[in-house]
This record gives C-alpha cells, sequence and structure tokens, in this order.
C-alpha cells in the first residue's frame, strides 16, 4: 500500500469484519502456543477447560506493529458463529461453504 498507492501507515484505516470471537473459537493446544508465542497469552482464553482464541485482538495488535494507528481500526463485533439467522460458520454448521469479501479503488474523478 505504501509502495504502490503511496500511503502512509499512520493515516490507514482498516476494517475487521465478523468474524469467530473467543466466545466460540476453540483451538487446540498447539494452535493456542503458537498465537500465545506469536501474540502474548492476552489472545487465549481458558473456558471449561478448553482453549479458546480471540483472533480478533490478535488482529489489532499485529495491526499496531505495523504502525496502524488503533483510531484508524474500525471493527464489526459479531461473532460469526453466534449469529446463525446472518452469517454462516464452518466451525459451527461443518459445511464446505465459505464467504468472501472484496474491497476496489475506483477511479478518482
Amino acid at each position: 500500500m505504501e509502495g504502490t498507492f503511496g500511503c502512509r501507515r499512520g493515516e490507514m484505516v482498516v476494517g475487521i469484519g465478523p468474524g469467530i470471537r473467543a466466545c466460540c473459537y476453540r483451538v487446540d493446544e498447539g494452535v493456542g502456543e503458537a498465537f500465545a508465542e506469536s501474540f502474548g497469552e492476552e489472545v487465549i482464553e481458558l473456558k471449561g477447560g478448553g482453549l479458546f482464541l480471540d483472533l480478533p485482538r490478535a488482529i489489532h495488535l499485529e495491526l499496531g506493529r505495523l504502525g496502524i494507528r488503533k483510531e484508524g481500526v474500525a471493527e464489526v463485533p459479531l461473532c460469526t458463529s453466534c449469529h446463525p439467522l446472518l452469517f454462516h460458520s464452518f466451525r459451527r454448521d461443518g459445511t464446505e461453504l465459505r464467504q468472501m469479501n472484496f474491497i476496489a479503488k475506483g477511479e478518482e474523478g
């Protein structure tokens, strides 16, 4: 983005859409350890004997490392697994369906 479009990290705005959250994103010990090693223990929650990943928190931490200002991050705080009428969830439904999002830059004019 910086090289191609001349964007400055401190001026970028990032959107994080709905996704599975720590309330539902149970992971195995290997995944939990890998994320804890990369992002710290704050991205892992221990509930009912299981490990749950706070993926949005990991994304926020990574964006901060990349120089994106906290004020430049907008998030839709909905768990796709908790809202079956709104979203498909592979982990909830166990299907092969997927979701796709994209952003396009139009010509200024």
